[in-house]
């Protein structure tokens, strides 16, 4: 093994990011040797728990290539749930009042700029604006989007709601993006990341991918130090720092890197099978594992 990372034996909960992470491109495929080790190591009793930004209805259709895991983290963190229970929480979390869900609408919509928005575990996007979110993603990306969200002509009546997990305003080039990020900073009830350069992903004040798999770690009486976590951009980070053990993707943004402690192959080299493989077998992780601090060094 590689000095100073665990054993299988010492880990109890695998929390994994998707996007990036443990799918590929498309973001509809896990890599083979991925799935095949997460599936052994749910037969192993070890809690694998999908931690994404997606909402619950993007995620159940992938869950068989993540081995069936019991649970997510979904929307970075608003809503923890029993996958298949019709995203029924397992517990609280905060969300997004009615009042400040409508002004950021505002937000967005007064500056021309598309948004997601997640409710009750299910994916919104405004049926003028899906073309123009998707068209970024690969084909088979923009079917699965259209064929597991709702699609609705108005988001005034899900926001008015309230309760909502989650708001993404998306499309922005750099200039939008620190207009945005200023305009957001008046509100006092919110937590602002990012997933990539184009968007502000939303959510209640306090909630991360952290805190809910804090929240749901505490619950199975599983301590942050038995917590494998692996991410790729910057709505890990707060995961990443929490986690006992850290590891981010080669493909992964500078930021989370720095916030890991190690970093494994790229999703499109099955980077996270590769640790898992090698971790199940109590091989060596020597040339699948880097020291974070290493990889950040040769970066600059």
């Amino acid at each position: 093994m590689s000095a100073g990372f665990p054993r299988m034996g010492d880990i109890r909960m695998i929390a994994l990011d998707m996007d990036g992470t443990t799918l590929l491109p498309d973001h509809v495929t896990v890599p083979p040797l991925t799935s095949r080790m997460l599936a052994e190591c749910t037969a192993r009793g070890i809690v694998v728990v999908p931690a994404t930004g997606r909402a619950v209805s993007l995620i159940e259709p992938v869950a068989a290539q993540l081995g069936s895991p019991r649970v997510a983290v979904s929307a970075n963190g608003a809503r923890v749930c029993e996958l298949g229970s019709g995203a029924a929480d397992l517990m609280p979390r905060p969300r997004i009042g009615a009042d400040t869900a409508l002004a950021l609408q505002d937000e967005a919509l007064s500056r021309g700029l598309p948004l997601e928005v997640y409710h009750g575990g299910k994916s919104y996007y405004r049926a003028d604006m899906f073309a123009r979110i998707t068209r970024v993603f690969p084909p088979v990306f923009q079917r699965y989007l259209r064929e597991h969200s709702e699609v609705v002509p108005d988001y005034t009546p899900v926001l008015a709601a309230g309760d909502v997990e989650k708001v993404s305003i998306l499309g922005m080039d750099e200039a939008q993006r620190t207009e945005v990020r200023a305009a957001l900073d008046a509100y006092p009830d919110i937590t602002v990341v990012s997933s990539d350069l184009m968007n502000c992903e939303i959510s209640a004040r306090g909630v991360s991918k952290a805190s809910g798999l804090a929240s749901l770690a505490d619950q199975l009486g599983i301590r942050p130090a038995e917590v494998l976590a692996c991410g790729d951009s910057g709505n890990d980070l707060a995961m990443l720092t929490w986690a006992g053990c850290s590891v981010a993707m080669g493909n992964a943004a500078v930021e989370a890197i720095r916030s890991a402690q190690w970093v494994c192959p790229a999703n499109v080299d099955d980077g996270v099978g590769q640790v898992l493989s090698r971790m199940l077998e109590g091989g060596d992780l020597t040339g699948v594992l880097t020291p974070a601090a290493e990889a950040v060094g040769r970066s600059r």
